[in-house]
């Protein structure tokens, strides 16, 4: 007896625990068919994002434009957009944005997507689907796409809304002409101190288009009398004059008549655009505003040894400079 312990013991505790797991899983309901299909439906994949299962299993899914097989950050940005899951939305609306190009090169992906923001944002009145879907235009590079921008901007139906729809006309691939009008315009009539500085802000940082700054900019400072603005386009003035003919020319003419409060602007990037005539109209300068003598002075004697040393550098000469003018 003592010889046949050992053996039976480990079998009467293997059927102890065989016969507990299978009354457990006797007591526990049926998993409903909806919620299979709802596993194998998070399996489904095409390379990026995921599946949603439907809020209600046992309901009828929302309809879609998209296949899951074919494009799945689509199909689900369009389930979370029918059922109503904003958050979910904003995080498919990301993973869709990343694969961008491949929608863009696809006819029935590109027009699946414009009819769900045409349907669904443009023309919703739920502020979570407009924010949600009418912010994927500001990266589609498509006519459409731009005809719906102005349209939005428009028909915005909040402040926010409307500067984001500015903010996408401002991008080279939309309209940053008509953008660039409209922020000059906000620039100088808005009541609103932050949008005006905003609208000014959106040309100088999305339009990348040196020509298009430098108008908005004189078009802003020849029609406001606030200092903040008036900095803001001299400062947009000179960053532009090292690429811009036209900017250096205004800049030249500017420094003729210069107000006291401007010279620290009209100088600030002189040494990438002067020549030897503002060098000689810095020392000019110092005899009109005998405060800022000496500084002027300085900036004149400093242009001039960069210009000596870019003529340097254009012979393929060492450039040594004057010790009596450092």
């Amino acid at each position: 007896m003592r010889k046949i312990l050992p053996v039976l013991l480990p079998l009467i505790a293997a059927v102890v625990v065989i016969w507990h797991l299978s009354t457990r899983e006797a007591g526990r309901p049926d998993r409903p068919e909806g919620e299979e299909t709802a596993e194998k439906g998070r399996e489904l994949d095409d390379g990026g994002g995921f599946i949603l299962p439907p809020l209600d299993p046992f309901g009828t899914p929302p309809e879609t434009r998209t296949p899951a097989t074919k494009f799945a950050p689509l199909y689900d940005l369009e389930r979370c957009i029918q059922s109503g899951n904003h958050e979910s939305a904003r995080w498919h609306r990301q993973k869709l944005c990343e694969r961008l190009d491949e929608v863009m090169a696809d006819d029935t992906l590109r027009e699946n997507l414009l009819t769900l923001i045409r349907t669904k944002g443009l023309q919703s009145t739920d502020p979570d689907e407009r924010e949600v879907l009418l912010a994927i235009l500001t990266r589609m590079d498509d006519p459409e796409a731009t005809a719906m921008v102005n349209q939005a901007f428009y028909g915005a139906q909040s402040p926010e809304e409307r500067m984001t729809m500015l903010e996408a006309m401002a991008r080279p691939h939309h309209d940053p002409q008509q953008a660039a009008s409209l922020a000059a315009n906000i620039a100088l009539t808005h009541a609103d101190a932050e949008a005006r500085e905003r609208a000014f802000d959106i040309i100088l940082s999305h339009t990348n288009d040196d020509g298009l700054i430098f108008e908005t900019a004189v078009e802003v400072l020849e029609g406001t009398t606030r200092k903040r603005q008036r900095e803001m386009s001299l400062r947009a003035n000179s960053a532009t004059a090292p690429q811009l003919a036209a900017a250096r020319r205004w800049l030249k003419e500017r420094l003729r008549r210069p107000r006291e409060e401007e010279l620290s602007f009209l100088v600030e990037q002189i040494d990438a655009w002067g020549d030897d005539r503002d060098a000689a109209q810095l020392e000019a300068l110092a005899e009109d505003f005998p405060a800022r003598a000496d500084e002027l002075r300085s900036q004149a004697n400093r242009l001039r040894r960069w210009i000596k040393q870019r003529e340097a550098q254009a012979k393929g000469e060492e450039f040594r400079p004057d010790r009596r003018q450092r």
